[in-house]
């Protein structure tokens, strides 16, 4: 294969910044934002320069908004040089404040190891922190409860316990945590320390995919594949994988690659499918070696790349040169574009 990349783009948070992190860096990017269409270069940093400024002087007050919109700037270079550890202090300092997003942010980082020692007893006592209810109408950190979730079922910092995965799970989904969902629904369809059931698997993937959530997509598209908990309907099979690639999921790409290399009749067509497998690559080749803070998703990459690869270098050996290098010419395309769209969101 070529050197078709996508370069870091991809890991801003299963493609886009989580909402939390969307707020908090508006205070950081407002006055550039603004300004960009009629200032010069070295204009545009002064205003970021003074943004920053503002952000630094409230969060030595104690802010804690500030403090946490400081920490996404350093973590994402935002306005100033990226630094983890610098990132990785301003988390500390709002976490302790008790903001829970901070506290799900620094959890994280004890887990990647980004701008701190890994630690995963810290991170534990982070996400649990960040998961606990505050009150009425104040229930914890989502994602924080997936994390939690994700931590017993893979025995992250803690023993292995299912039931106690699918509590956590379940408070998640309750705030429609599309990671949450998908990961009950494949517990469900693998019979993973509960029954196996498909069809209830494929209610927790469609309650995902509602959301247009790339794995979910992959997941549904599966079932509908091989008639498992629904209809069998090869047509909404493609249709779902297809969404799932285009959504930056490796796993609806190579669903996608498949389905053109094992179709029957016309349907079967090897250029496009190695296209698609060389998109599957590519994405789960810069989701293994991210330091995205969307780890599971980094996990699931680094476990079905071998596969990805071998697949994709039988496809390639059995097709012809000039349809090898168009197709991957094809996927470099589809590659750049998606890396545009992403960029601009």
């Amino acid at each position: 294969m070529g050197s078709v990349s996508i370069g870091c783009v991809l890991h801003r948070g299963n493609v886009t910044l989580p909402n939390w992190c969307r707020r908090t860096a508006v205070a950081l990017c407002t006055v550039t934002t603004i300004c960009a269409a009629s200032l010069s270069a070295s204009s545009l940093q002064q205003a970021a320069d003074k943004t920053i400024e503002i952000a630094k002087a409230r969060a030595e007050q104690g802010d804690r908004d500030a403090q946490m919109a400081l920490a996404i700037a350093y973590a994402h270079g935002v306005g100033v040089k990226r630094d983890d550890t610098e990132a990785a202090q301003w988390y500390m300092k709002a976490a302790e404040a008790g903001l829970p997003e901070a506290q799900t942010a620094l959890a994280t980082a004890f887990v990647t190891g980004l701008g701190v020692k890994k630690d995963l007893d810290a991170a534990m006592h982070w996400y649990t922190a960040a998961a606990a209810d505050r009150g009425f109408l104040m229930p914890g950190d989502s994602r924080a409860r997936f994390y939690l979730g994700y931590a017993y079922q893979h025995g992250m910092g803690v023993p292995v316990s299912i039931p106690e995965a699918v509590t956590w799970y379940r408070k998640a989904t309750e705030q429609f945590d599309t990671f949450a969902l998908n990961a009950l629904g494949e517990l469900y369809e693998h019979g993973t320390g509960v029954t196996a059931d498909a069809a209830q698997a494929a209610t927790w993937y469609r309650a995902a995919v509602a959301h247009d959530f790339g794995p979910a997509e992959a997941n549904l598209g599966r079932l509908y594949e091989q008639g498992l908990g629904v209809v069998r309907d090869l047509t909404e099979a493609r249709r779902l994988f297809s969404a799932s690639a285009n959504n930056g999921d490796f796993r609806g790409a190579f669903r996608l690659g498949l389905a053109f290399r094992d179709s029957a009749g016309a349907d079967r067509n090897l250029p496009d499918a190695l296209m698609w497998l060389t998109v599957a690559q590519v994405l789960a080749e810069a989701e293994a070696r991210s330091d995205n803070v969307n780890f599971p998703q980094r996990d699931a990459a680094l476990e079905m790349l071998s596969q990805v690869r071998s697949t994709r270098a039988e496809l390639a050996a059995r097709v012809k040169s000039a349809d090898q290098a168009a197709a991957e010419r094809r996927a470099e395309a589809w590659v750049r574009r998606f890396a545009a769209q992403v960029g601009a969101r």
